[in-house]
């Protein structure tokens, strides 16, 4: 299941987002300057912030339906937003004007990540920023072959280095405290199944510098048919009929770390969600998330009939719970205990 598609991003806010850094601030130790951001832009006066409104959109220059303006990362440092585009293998930039508007900044090309990486690049997935470092997970040009998270500075945006990953990272994303990096690396399968990568998680300790790193790279190969941890998976995750290996069917497509030290995995196609325990880099569990019966709940089944509110109860219809959903709630959890 891919996520929806867009190309273009509407910002809805009551404060112009402040940079908390100060100008002397320096970020794992490579030099990075932060911008000292001290006066909101938009009025949040108390009559203000009871309500949200639409202060300004950009829109890609690219087509739509294209993963132009897919994901998005606020970087306090640069205050700066970065958007993946896709289409054009590039990160836009977005800053704001004097009325707080978002506006086009230029564009980040990503070209520049093949030399260092050794690979011909595909599209880049997803975003992350962390005090003035940007990390950008990038497919491999062939889906199915290992692909990178690339890592630049935000004041120079000049490329750091890159760190290997497994087939198609979807999701990239910094820990809390910004010393580990993930991405959740859906190893999808070609149009013709003959050839299916597994799944995969890529977690990168960078608690010694961003040069002297130490990459996991976390696969499903112990809950394969007749592996050691087969017998952990229960009846509500999904795994698919298919002459596939368990590890093959897990597509990880979005992940998020909580405040204590773990880190959870959305295999959204298979109706559940990994817990992997960041300081072993060692899977914890993987737990079904279950469905609902739709024989006595209303749903409007349709975006196609016409009818707005066009809900029924469907006797023998059931549902799975969505992980990606899930883990928004993971991540409102963890920022709230």
């Amino acid at each position: 299941m891919k996520r929806a598609i867009k190309a273009i991003l509407g910002l809805a806010v009551t404060t112009q987002i402040v940079a908390c850094g100060s100008a002397d601030v320096k970020t794992h130790d490579l030099g990075i300057t932060c911008k000292n951001v001290s006066e909101s832009k938009i009025d949040i006066s108390d009559s203000k912030l009871s309500s949200l409104s639409l202060v300004g959109t950009y829109v890609s220059n690219s087509p739509f339906d294209t993963s132009a303006a897919e994901i998005v990362s606020y970087d306090a440092c640069s205050d700066r937003i970065y958007v993946v585009n896709a289409h054009a293998k590039q990160v836009d930039l977005i800053e704001f004007n004097e009325k707080g508007q978002p506006t086009g900044a230029g564009s980040l090309n990503l070209s520049v990540t093949e030399k260092s990486a050794g690979i011909e690049i595909g599209a880049a997935n997803s975003v992350a920023t962390f005090d003035g470092l940007l990390a950008v997970a990038i497919e491999n040009k062939v889906k199915q072959e290992p692909g990178i998270i690339a890592l630049f500075r935000t004041d120079t945006l000049e490329l750091i280095t890159t760190y290997p990953t497994g087939a198609l990272p979807d999701m990239v994303s910094f820990s809390p405290g910004g010393l580990w990096i993930a991405s959740a690396n859906e190893g999808e399968p070609n149009g013709e199944y003959t050839v299916d990568p597994e799944g995969s998680v890529t977690l990168v300790d960078i608690s010694q510098g961003v040069s002297n790193p130490t990459i996991h790279q976390i696969g499903f190969t112990d809950f394969n048919q007749g592996q050691s941890r087969h017998s952990e998976l229960n009846s509500n995750v999904r795994v698919s009929a298919h002459s596939a290996t368990v590890a093959q069917d897990f597509e990880p497509e979005y992940l998020t770390f909580d405040n204590k030290g773990q880190l959870f995995v959305a295999l959204q196609e298979n109706n559940a969600i990994a817990v992997i325990d960041v300081a072993t880099a060692n899977i914890k569990s993987v737990w079904g998330l279950g469905s609902k019966q739709w024989d006595t709940i209303s749903l409007d089944a349709s975006n196609k009939d016409g009818v707005v509110g066009n809900l029924k109860s469907y006797q023998g219809l059931e549902s799975y719970t969505c992980p990606t959903l899930s883990m928004y709630l993971t991540r409102i959890m963890s920022a709230i205990s």
